[in-house]
């Protein structure tokens, strides 16, 4: 059993143009215990120092799944 005082992990999912399924991420990272923060990639990268962690979620750059004809 983890201690009471034991801080929880805290981690930022970047968000980039094109990226998708951020608010699930989130919500897994949650849901496993870690404290999961939305950033987005044009802000300040100074930020990033308070966390632990990061995650970045996958997605579509700028498009869609598959080839445009």
């Amino acid at each position: 059993m983890a201690d009471s005082t034991e801080r929880q992990p805290r981690v930022v999912l970047i968000q980039f143009p094109g990226s998708n399924c951020e608010w699930e991420s989130q919500w897994a990272a949650e849901a496993a215990g870690i404290s999961c923060d939305i950033f987005r990639w044009n802000r300040n990268p100074a930020a990033l120092a308070e966390y632990d962690g990061y995650i970045i979620g996958g997605g579509f750059s700028y498009g869609r799944a598959y080839p445009r004809p």
